[in-house]
């Protein structure tokens, strides 16, 4: 990724986070095209698409940390990257969440940062799928969306306690700096952002009050 190609420490935890998902997906697409075309050869079988279907999930997942890495980072100009790249190391974390002098990082299993003062509003969610009709849990995720009214689903190898231990930290660490951040799944969160986000963005700049 190019934005990221000077500053040492950003390159390595972005590589860290994607390097296993691009080598397993390599190897199951290898082995998807061999397994394929010995099935067609000796069995003229053409229904190839499990063979594929592998690979294709682990570059789903390869591409949208790629995806959130870009995105988050091209809201800082090469003097914040800079600044970034040589505190986002020593910067004190929780589970991989921690705040720099301008920025929300996260950097566990993945790449991700904002300027603090694009943060603004903060909860926890719940990702969950089923099997044979019954739901499983598949992640705990924070969710953080910015001032473009953007989502930034942070994955990471998170349980249902480490979410409020999180939001509390981060809490504890904008709140000197930036107050009005919004904090948690609320009724009264979720209506200003879909209807008033104008102003859900003036409350966490400190312009307006609820």
């Amino acid at each position: 990724m190019k934005i990221i190609q000077p500053y040492k420490n950003l390159k390595r935890i972005y590589s860290k986070s994607v390097k296993p998902w691009i080598i397993v997906f390599i190897v199951l697409a290898i082995g998807g095209i061999i397994a394929s075309v010995l099935q067609i050869l000796y069995t003229n079988n053409y229904n190839i698409l499990f063979f594929l279907l592998l690979p294709a999930v682990f570059s789903v997942v390869w591409l949208q940390r790629r995806n959130t890495a870009k995105r988050s980072l091209s809201h800082f100009s090469e003097s914040g990257l800079a600044r970034l790249n040589n505190e986002i190391d020593a910067v004190e974390k929780t589970e991989g969440f921690g705040v720099t002098s301008e920025a929300l990082v996260a950097v566990q299993n993945q790449l991700f940062a904002l300027p603090i003062n694009d943060v603004v509003w903060i909860y926890p969610h719940v990702t969950t799928g089923q099997i044979m009709f019954i739901s499983v849990v598949n992640s705990y995720d924070i969710v953080v969306v910015d001032r473009n009214k953007k989502k930034y689903y942070l994955k990471g190898k998170l349980q249902k306690t480490d979410q409020a231990f999180i939001l509390n930290f981060l809490q504890n660490k904008l709140f000197c700096v930036r107050e009005g951040v919004f904090f948690g799944f609320t009724e009264e969160n979720q209506n200003l952002f879909f209807q008033d986000f104008d102003r859900m963005v003036a409350v966490s700049d400190g312009y307006e009050m609820l």
